[in-house]
């Protein structure tokens, strides 16, 4: 877990100005954790273990990460919650959807680094709840934004 997640969740203490989905998601992730906590291991950006780097995309979650992982020359990008509606996020970045802890700092922060060049590269991405069946696609440029295209 990104390290400035497990702060962010589990660390830090409750506010008052906290909104209540802040509230209700923090107190459910200890809940959750409790049992397994002391052996959440907590990284910073870069390669955590041999082929498989986090990269910090914070914005839905203030320690989201999106996970890179490489071998043999190819490339899976999987990239959680950047994009929960795929039909209006992919050809426009720069648009938010519910469910972040801050949708103007997620838009501000987005922006075109939805992707962070890996169109130009061909990497795949993968995200199956919002991208549909089969959940793992490339990104080619359109116009200010992106079209996702299914499959290898």
């Amino acid at each position: 877990m990104h390290e400035i997640e497990a702060a962010f969740w589990l660390d830090r203490t409750l506010r008052d100005t906290d909104s209540e989905r802040v509230t209700r998601n923090t107190k459910a992730q200890r809940t959750v954790t409790a049992p397994y906590r002391d052996r959440i291991r907590r990284i910073k950006d870069g390669e955590v273990l041999p082929g498989i780097t986090a990269i910090l995309r914070a914005g839905h979650t203030p320690g989201h990460t999106n996970w890179l992982i490489q071998s043999n020359g190819e490339r899976l990008l999987m990239w959680g919650d950047i994009v929960h509606l795929a039909a209006v996020q992919v050809p426009r970045p720069e648009s938010g959807a519910g469910g972040s802890t801050s949708i103007p700092r997620w838009r501000r922060r987005r922006g075109l680094r939805l992707s962070n060049g890996w169109p130009r590269e061909r990497v795949m991405v993968w995200r199956r709840a919002s991208l549909g069946y089969p959940g793992f696609g490339t990104l080619e440029r359109a116009g200010q934004g992106y079209v996702f295209k299914p499959g290898g």
